[in-house]
């Protein structure tokens, strides 16, 4: 009989320990970038590094300077704003802080 209830346990604790296992995963796929260079997950316990978008062969990265902003930046490189905003996933145009990066076209 003890035999039985002890086998009985074990897939209860193997669906427990599949679970949280499964979670911690799920948890990690913010980290895997999509095509886009994209986070593929909501943002995670790992910071909004994660989720930042990632430079493609014909982009580079372009350091902001103080007094920047999305026209300023899209009419230097020829892009419109909405391009801007769409390819750095930028959530508040206004608010673009001196010293962070963002995507641009490598040629001007």
């Amino acid at each position: 009989m003890r035999n039985l209830l002890a086998a009985a346990a074990l897939p209860a604790v193997i669906v427990a320990a599949l679970a949280i296992t499964g979670c911690e995963e799920r948890q990690n796929l913010a980290a895997v970038p999509n095509r886009e260079g994209h986070g593929a997950g909501p943002a995670s316990t790992l910071g909004d590094e994660v989720n930042k978008p990632v430079a493609r062969k014909s982009e580079k990265y372009y350091t902001i300077e103080a007094g920047d902003t999305v026209y300023k930046i899209a009419k230097k490189f020829n892009v419109t704003t909405e391009w801007l905003i769409r390819r750095n996933d930028i959530r508040t145009p206004d608010a673009l802080a001196a010293g962070n990066t963002m995507i641009v076209p490598a040629s001007r």
